[in-house]
């Protein structure tokens, strides 16, 4: 059973991508390009949303965050690939 069906998961992942093409648009220019990461958390983020399903990128968003602090070791960090379905659908 699909947890959410194309139409969900394309709207609520296109409605989370242009929040955080806000939030690069307008509001990165005030707290400076400090990211340790590449690429920087807000497009590691707006990566997951377009190729996983909210929840699971939702998840990939609170992991990064928890891990951009000042111990953090930054590098490059790709979102991870989606997993292939095997049950023979």
């Amino acid at each position: 059973m699909m947890l959410f069906k194309k139409p969900f998961k394309k709207l609520t992942s296109f409605l989370l991508s242009s929040l955080f093409n806000v939030y690069q648009v307008f509001l990165r220019n005030h707290f400076g390009y400090a990211c340790k990461y590449e690429p920087t958390c807000s497009h590691y983020t707006k990566q997951s949303f377009q190729s996983h399903n909210p929840i699971i990128a939702m998840t990939f968003m609170i992991w990064r965050l928890l891990r951009c602090q000042p111990f953090g070791r930054g590098g490059y960090d790709p979102v991870p690939l989606p997993r292939k379905q095997t049950h023979g659908r």
